[in-house]
């Protein structure tokens, strides 16, 4: 959910940022269908953080929340690797979160900076709905998809993914 602090912190600090990357994009405040199914998979995980530890709480989180978003072997295998070394902490303790009022969602509009939203073509279907939400609702945003990929896309798709942002970070100066 770090796309969702970064447009929060833009939100509310909106002469700090210069621009804005978001990958895997969300935006606290924004609702749906998707987004709650994508909340009852998190609470799956956060159950099993709870019950089993953090190995079975990153392989519950790929297995239920990145099920069908991840298309290389090797994707897989390095986010059940990194995952292990997680606390999963932020799962553990759900409540500590802090919201933004109004929401950043609500806000979009007031945005001037320039916002590049990146999805990929087998992205979470919450995901994919977010990035559409952002770009029809902050004025100066644009967004990419890469093809043939998943969530993972900067793992999946490196060069394609780093030509997209270089390309944007570049056009900025």
């Amino acid at each position: 959910m770090g796309s969702g602090i970064a447009f929060d912190f833009v939100t509310a600090y909106p002469n700090r940022a210069k621009s804005l990357v978001s990958v895997g994009p969300w935006v606290f405040g924004h609702r749906s269908q998707n987004i709650d199914k994508l909340y009852e998979q998190m609470g799956a995980v956060a159950k099993v953080v709870e019950e089993s530890g953090a190995v079975a709480a990153v392989n519950a989180f790929v297995d239920i929340v990145l099920d069908g978003s991840i298309l290389d072997e090797s994707a897989d295998e390095f986010m059940r690797s990194v995952g292990a070394e997680s606390s999963f902490w932020t799962f553990a303790n759900p409540r500590q979160s802090v919201s933004l009022k109004p929401n950043a969602a609500t806000q979009l509009s007031n945005l001037t900076i320039p916002i590049l939203v990146i999805t990929a073509e087998h992205d979470l279907p919450a995901c994919r709905e977010m990035g559409d939400f952002i770009v029809t609702n902050a004025p100066n945003s644009r967004q990419f998809v890469v093809q043939n990929t998943g969530h993972l896309m900067h793992i999946e798709k490196p060069n394609e993914f780093n030509r997209m942002l270089l390309a944007f970070l570049g056009g900025l100066e």
